[in-house]
């Protein structure tokens, strides 16, 4: 596949999750653009002390933002289910209702998607860095 025609389903789909999807991949790509940052940095860097320690700055930031993915995919579902009773009432056609289900769908799947690889990471880049830390020190 081109690279245009992944970005036109990146658009696709972005677009299905609404708003939820869009910060939910804000998010994935902060932590894990971090996350690869950090980890490149104590593996590559002739300072592994500081490293170390810029490392530990971030880790609250990264946290927080695979913190917040489930909970925006939490929200995705509740607004897609919201979308969807809206298209039950108002018309009963499938497609409202498809629409709605689809987006509670994929904004619960990839918040989740970014949450826990994302957690694992986090966890294993602080133990990194502490060791880093430790020999540092010692």
């Amino acid at each position: 596949m081109s690279v245009v025609g992944l970005l036109d389903e990146l658009a696709t789909l972005l677009t299905r999750g609404g708003l939820c999807m869009m910060a939910i991949a804000a998010l994935g790509l902060v932590a894990y653009g971090l996350l690869a940052a950090h980890l490149l940095r104590l593996r590559l860097t002739d300072r592994p002390l500081a490293a170390a320690r810029a490392c530990h700055r971030d880790l609250t930031l990264i946290r927080a933002c695979v913190g917040a993915a489930p909970l925006l995919g939490l929200l995705g579902t509740v607004t897609g289910m919201v979308i969807t009773f809206e298209g039950l009432l108002s018309s009963g056609e499938v497609d409202a209702v498809a629409k709605g289900v689809g987006q509670a769908l994929l904004t619960t799947q990839y918040g989740l998607m970014v949450a826990i690889p994302g957690a694992l990471l986090t966890g294993w880049l602080e133990q990194q860095a502490s060791r880093a830390l430790a020999q540092g020190v010692a």
